[in-house]
């Protein structure tokens, strides 16, 4: 009997390491997540700050052709 309540001891110790385990798993595939979305989203906003700069080029280019 002794041995039965040893075993059911480590059990439920693995069954804790594991489900922390899972855990830190579920955390890291998550921060991947994020870090996929923020790269989305700098190539969105450096499309942005290109197309404004040549939309700032072009309007300068009309300023300097109509003189």
């Amino acid at each position: 009997m002794r041995l039965w309540k040893y075993l059911l001891e480590l059990l439920r110790a693995r069954r804790m390491r594991l489900e922390m385990s899972l855990s830190l798993q579920k955390i890291f595939q998550e921060m991947l997540y994020i870090l996929d979305w923020m790269e989305e989203i700098k190539v969105c906003y450096v499309t942005y700050l290109a197309s404004m700069d040549i939309l700032m080029l072009y309007k300068m280019n009309k300023v300097t052709d109509k003189t």
